[in-house]
C-alpha cells in the first residue's frame, strides 16, 4: 500500500541557509518548535514563532525570506493527495488511505482552502500527531501502515479544526473583492512600496475604511503580525533591498524608509535580521 506520508522530518537549517521558495507534493503541515522565521506564500508574508503551525497546499510556493534563520527547528509533515494538484483549485480530494467518506473531504477541503491566513496557533493535539507521523515515517514498515492513516486522518481533522476556529472569507470570491480582509490584504501588499510614507495605526485603519480594534485583529490573523510589526517588517526588506542595490549612507537608508531615526533603524534591523545594516552589505 502506497505510504500516505510524502515526506517527514525535523528540520534545522545550516548557519546563514535559507529556506528557499518550493512547492511539496502534497498537503504539508509544519510546526515552528523553536526560533523565528518569516515565511512567504501566496505574496503574504508571515512572521512565524514558536508554537505556531503553517500549512500549504501542492500549487502553493513558500519558503523563508530570509537568509539568517538563528535557532530555527521544524517539524514537518507532508501528507499524500488523491492527485498531483499543481495548479489551484477550489477543492481537493485527500488520499482514500485516511478513509474520508467524500462528504467529510469536501467540507474539510473548504475549511482549509476558505482560510486566507496559512498561520494557526499549534494548540496542543496537533504537535504529538505531527511528532507521531515523523517517527513512524522513519520506521517505514508495513506494520505501521494502518497506525500512520489513522494518525495522518487525525491531524487533518485537527488542522481543519484549528483552521475553521477564526471566521475567514474565500479569497477567489468575486462578491468579497472589496471586504474588510481583502482591503486589508492589499494595504499589507501596498506597504512593500509604500512603507516610506509615516504610516500610523491610525492612518493605516483609516485607509482600509474600519476601525483601529478590527483593522489590528484582521492583520494578525493574515500576517501574524500588529500592524506596526508588520509596517516596519516591510521598511527591513526594503532597507535590505537598498543596501544591496545602492551605494546609499546607511542613515539616507534609514529615512528613505520611512525610520525616524537611523538608531531606531540600527536597532529593528539587527532584530529582524540578525546582524547589522554594515554587515549585512559586506556579506550580500
Amino acid at each position: 500500500m502506497q505510504s500516505v506520508i510524502v515526506g517527514a522530518g525535523r528540520w534545522t537549517p545550516a548557519k546563514l541557509r535559507q529556506l528557499k521558495k518550493h512547492r511539496n507534493a502534497g498537503l504539508e503541515i509544519v510546526h515552528l518548535v523553536a526560533g523565528r522565521t518569516r515565511w512567504e506564500v501566496g505574496g503574504h508574508r508571515y512572521n512565524l514563532q514558536p508554537g505556531d503551525v503553517f500549512y500549504t497546499l501542492p500549487w502553493e510556493p513558500h519558503g523563508g525570506t530570509s537568509a539568517r534563520e538563528p535557532g530555527l527547528v521544524l517539524s514537518f509533515v507532508i501528507l499524500r493527495l488523491r492527485y498531483p494538484y499543481s495548479r489551484p483549485r477550489d477543492r481537493f480530494e485527500f488520499h482514500p488511505s485516511v478513509g474520508w467518506s467524500p462528504k467529510e473531504a469536501r467540507r474539510l477541503s473548504k475549511t482549509l482552502l476558505a482560510r486566507q491566513s496559512r498561520r494557526l496557533p499549534a494548540g496542543q493535539r496537533l504537535p504529538w500527531l505531527l511528532d507521531q507521523l515523523i517517527d513512524l515515517h522513519a520506521e517505514s514498515s508495513a506494520e505501521t501502515g494502518p497506525v500512520t492513516n489513522s494518525l495522518a486522518r487525525s491531524a487533518i481533522a485537527e488542522l481543519a479544526s484549528l483552521a475553521g476556529s477564526v471566521p475567514s472569507t474565500t479569497a477567489s470570491d468575486p462578491s468579497m473583492a472589496n471586504s474588510a480582509p481583502q482591503r486589508v490584504a492589499r494595504l499589507i501588499a501596498e506597504l512593500n512600496t509604500t512603507c516610506d510614507q509615516p504610516w500610523t495605526l491610525d492612518a493605516m485603519a483609516e485607509a482600509c475604511g474600519m476601525g483601529r480594534t478590527r483593522f489590528a485583529q484582521l492583520v494578525r490573523e493574515q500576517t501574524g503580525d500588529t500592524p506596526i510589526l508588520a509596517l516596519n517588517r516591510a521598511r527591513v526588506a526594503m532597507a535590505e533591498s537598498l543596501l544591496t542595490t545602492t551605494s546609499l549612507s546607511i542613515t539616507t537608508i534609514a529615512h528613505r524608509c520611512g525610520f525616524s531615526s537611523s538608531q531606531y533603524f540600527a536597532r529593528l534591523f539587527r532584530e529582524y535580521v540578525g546582524q547589522s545594516a554594515s554587515d549585512y552589505r559586506t556579506m550580500a
